[in-house]
């Protein structure tokens, strides 16, 4: 388990069986605190989904063009951009870049299909291999 003082979230990592990367993270800056056990209802959104590219700025722009979002305490850095906010973030990365913390996996190109609710509107977004 990690803290990020900089996120304000605590975060636990870990393989699905296909061998997926998983994290689980715990927002403190949302409202959403409860009591109970945590248990599979615990689970409220899917927080981020990672994105593999060649080009990060011009990933975040394609992402900026087909939804209204902004990148999310971004330090600039060019093989790394958290794109949405706290309910949803899209946390594109340069093709190759080893996930954090230091799993010794590199972001591959894989193809993800994202439903997008926004404001009452539903959007989908797809995301390929570079290459094709």
């Amino acid at each position: 388990m990690f803290h990020s003082s900089d996120w304000d979230a605590d975060n636990l990592y870990f393989y699905d069986p296909a061998g997926n990367i998983l994290e689980l993270i715990a927002r403190h800056t949302l409202d959403n605190k409860s009591n109970k056990a945590f248990n599979a209802q615990s689970l409220l959104n899917i927080s981020e989904i990672g994105i593999a590219t060649n080009d990060v700025a011009k990933q975040v722009e394609a992402i900026q063009a087909q939804i209204n979002v902004n990148p999310y305490r971004w330090s600039g850095e060019l093989g790394f951009a958290p794109v949405g906010d706290e309910h949803g973030l899209f946390i594109v990365v340069k093709h190759g870049r080893i996930w954090f913390p230091d799993t010794g996996v590199p972001a591959e190109y894989l193809p993800v299909n994202v439903t997008v609710e926004q404001n009452g509107r539903v959007k989908e977004l797809s995301f390929f291999n570079e290459h094709n």
